[in-house]
């Protein structure tokens, strides 16, 4: 017969918890990079594949910085257990916003929009296996 106590309760939760974290880390991390990865690909697409607009005299209208592209960048939770797409360009929100407005547009890219819909298949099975591992760690199957 087991006896459980409150203090044998919580240090058996803290030994399953050091098993789970690392695991739920890696998990967010591949996350994050596979995230960054697509609204990466989806800019080059959207935005940086098309030609810049050019004048009459068939001067370019801007210089293409690549500045939005590089900011693009991850915003980890203190713990690690959660990870946020962010860009520090200050004109990000405005260029993905561009156009939804009712305002026509030449250059709409909500390159952010697709990305939950591309990821879930692929991040789902990578859920399902990471909760197979942990659930092996402890003893199970």
């Amino acid at each position: 017969m087991a006896v459980f106590t409150p203090a044998g309760l919580a240090e058996a939760w803290a030994a399953r918890t050091e098993k789970v974290l690392p695991e739920i880390r890696q998990l967010v991390q591949r996350t994050g990079r596979r995230m960054l990865t697509v609204s990466k690909r989806q800019m080059r697409r959207q935005i940086y594949a098309i030609p810049e607009d050019m004048t009459a005299t068939g001067k370019k209208k801007w210089v293409r910085t690549g500045n939005l592209l590089n900011a693009e960048d991850l915003a980890y939770a203190p713990n690690r257990s959660g990870v946020t797409l962010t860009n520090g360009m200050i004109y990000a929100r405005a260029r993905h916003e561009l156009g939804r407005d009712g305002r026509q547009t030449k250059r709409p890219a909500h390159w952010r929009d697709g990305i939950y819909a591309e990821l879930l298949p692929t991040v789902e099975r990578d859920m399902m296996a990471t909760r197979d591992r942990i659930f092996t760690a402890m003893g199970g199957r």
